[in-house]
């Protein structure tokens, strides 16, 4: 899978990968959920129903934010077969 995907293609890849189960949650979201009272549930809501951004490069990875009108969540992804939960906040 060539990266950076577009803002679709990204939302396409997470909502599939999040359907079938294929998700690691990094230690730092993991985290920030317990710090923020942030929820798997919501980060979940906020993939399926968010605003993707195009790819950025950060920290050796194509990061991408998902956003809604209460939350955002940064994705990154493992080929074409895991998505990595990266961080997440409550929007003020």
């Amino acid at each position: 899978m060539d990266q950076p995907l577009r803002a679709t293609e990204a939302k396409a890849l997470a909502r599939r990968l999040l359907s079938e189960g294929s998700v690691l949650v990094s230690t730092h979201c993991q985290e920030r959920m317990v710090e923020r009272n942030i929820a798997l549930v919501d980060i979940a809501n906020t993939i399926r129903g968010g605003v993707f951004s195009e790819g950025e490069w950060m920290n050796e990875s194509w990061r991408y934010t998902a956003s809604t009108s209460r939350y955002e969540a940064v994705v990154s992804f493992d080929g074409d077969i895991l998505i990595i939960l990266v961080t997440a906040w409550r929007k003020s």
